[in-house]
């Protein structure tokens, strides 16, 4: 339900609120983004996923103005972003930031509100980010969740028409992450932007109308979350079988395999009834069969396998043509 909910809005909404055009930065000779294009519109939640070193913090760094474009360029409402009109409508959350230790939760929402011209009221951000029972604790006091939900008051209280949320849910509990979903949900439902990135898949799935996926500083795949699924294009037989963890990756049309000790394989397939067909004639024991469409978190590591795979075909064939190229 709530894939479809995103792509209707995705796709109703039209104002642009940030755009990054063929944007590339290298930091010596390591290119961190090559030629990279994006969009967030109003009221939007775009999840920029991708493994570690992909390019991810280099694209935020960017749209925050902090890294000057080799290539390309970012907007933000029509401004650069360095801009002071740009700065007075957004809100930042990074993975890694501290504030001083010594004042008050309440003093820290109270001074980083004074740098917007219409902040939200100080009752009503210690509310939405649960910080009553802490409002008057210092920040050196605090638990790593309770840092990271000031960390997001002070990202939300300047009431941002633009929000960047770099890894918002690190070092929450369980409760406290859905928590904070919904408050995200709730922003977005009253026309904020927000580019989100996270290690969890599954907040993405959760969250996102349009997902990019970003590996070695180039989009590898973007969409809805249903269209990045569909793209991917596997399905996941679960079954109770005798057959070995080889003979079983050398089911036709297999291109990932999980098997527990228990004997309960998970086959991840192209053509799930060619290898259900295959299986069965094999193991005509098999049982507990379920065919099913991949998750979110499944088909980024499908796009991420075949974007290996593509490169390090791609690295031979170079190879091949210049063999003496070190």
């Amino acid at each position: 339900m709530q894939a479809e909910i995103a792509h209707d809005k995705a796709t109703t909404t039209t104002e642009v609120i940030a755009t990054v055009c063929n944007l590339k930065k290298s930091f010596g000779k390591t290119m961190a983004l090559a030629g990279v294009d994006l969009e967030i519109r109003a009221g939007q939640l775009v999840a920029l996923l991708g493994p570690n070193g992909a390019g991810k913090t280099t694209l935020i760094q960017s749209l925050l103005g902090r890294y000057k474009p080799d290539a390309g360029y970012c907007q933000i409402m029509g401004a650069t972003p360095t801009a002071w009109q740009t700065r007075q409508q957004m809100g930042v959350m990074m993975q890694v930031a501290q504030v001083p230790g010594t004042l008050t939760v309440s003093e820290h929402i109270e001074s980083f509100s004074a740098y917007y011209p219409s902040p939200r009221p100080l009752a009503e951000v210690i509310e939405l980010c649960g910080l009553e029972k802490i409002a008057d604790r210092r920040f050196g006091e605090l638990s790593g969740g309770q840092k990271q939900r000031l960390l997001f008051a002070l990202a939300i209280c300047g009431n941002p028409k633009l929000l960047l949320l770099d890894e918002p849910t690190v070092g929450l509990d369980s409760q406290a992450r859905k928590n904070l979903w919904k408050v995200i949900q709730q922003l977005t439902a009253t026309g904020t932007s927000i580019l989100l990135t996270t290690h969890y898949i599954e907040e993405a799935e959760a969250l996102a109308d349009y997902v990019y996926v970003l590996a070695d500083g180039k989009i590898i795949a973007k969409g809805t979350t249903e269209a990045i699924k569909q793209n991917s294009r596997g399905q996941v037989i679960t079954c109770t079988t005798a057959l070995t963890n080889q003979q079983l990756h050398d089911l036709p049309f297999v291109f990932h395999l999980e098997l527990a000790a228990s004997g309960q394989a998970k086959l991840f397939s192209r053509n799930a009834d060619a290898t259900l067909r295959e299986l069965l004639l094999l193991d005509q024991s098999a049982s507990h069969l379920r065919i099913s469409d991949c998750t979110l978190e499944e088909a980024f590591s499908d796009i991420l396998e075949r974007h290996q795979q593509q490169s390090n075909t791609n690295n031979a064939a170079t190879l091949f043509k210049n063999p003496h190229k070190e």
